[in-house]
């Protein structure tokens, strides 16, 4: 995952590290979610700020002064329960965004996202052909499972692997 504040401090090498990957503007987007939370953050900090110095106050305070204060106090109150969805709700754009947002590639790696944008450096061996086929009815009678078959099943893109019948509930 991305540090916010490291991309608040120096933008350029991720903007251009995910320009590689046409995420271009995607520094932009966790900026500006970032910028929206912090300013969020401050007017929480300060409603709770003040309503604090109001609630020490009212111990103090006697007759109209006092009800005065219980009435900022409220008021005080009452916004910071309508900021706290609000922030609540930066926070999770900001979270999702950066979960969203892929690393920023080496250098040396090569632009792109998908496996055909990928160079391949070395090989250790030749792959394994094998002379015979599988059809999908000898490979369930195997208990194999392709990839694209309804049962359920852990496997990686374009391999067959092993797994069981899905679960049934009782």
């Amino acid at each position: 995952m991305l540090d916010v504040k490291a991309i608040r401090e120096d933008p350029e090498p991720f903007r251009a590290g995910l320009a590689r990957r046409q995420l271009a503007d995607a520094v932009d987007q966790l900026l500006r979610a970032d910028e929206r939370r912090r300013a969020l953050i401050v007017q929480a900090d300060e409603l709770r700020a003040q309503q604090n110095k109001a609630s020490k106050a009212i111990g103090g305070a006697q007759g109209d002064e006092k009800q005065e204060l219980i009435q900022e106090v409220g008021r005080v109150s009452a916004r910071l329960k309508e900021l706290e969805p609000q922030l609540a709700a930066a926070e999770a754009s900001l979270n999702e965004l950066l979960a969203a947002t892929p690393n920023v590639p080496h250098p040396t790696a090569p632009d792109g996202f998908t496996d055909d944008d990928a160079e391949e450096v070395r090989r250790h061996l030749e792959p394994t052909t094998f002379d015979f086929t599988i059809n999908l009815k000898t490979a369930q009678s195997l208990g194999l499972t392709i990839p694209f078959s309804s049962r359920a099943c852990t496997s990686v893109s374009s391999w067959v692997s092993w797994c069981s019948a899905p679960a049934r509930p009782r």
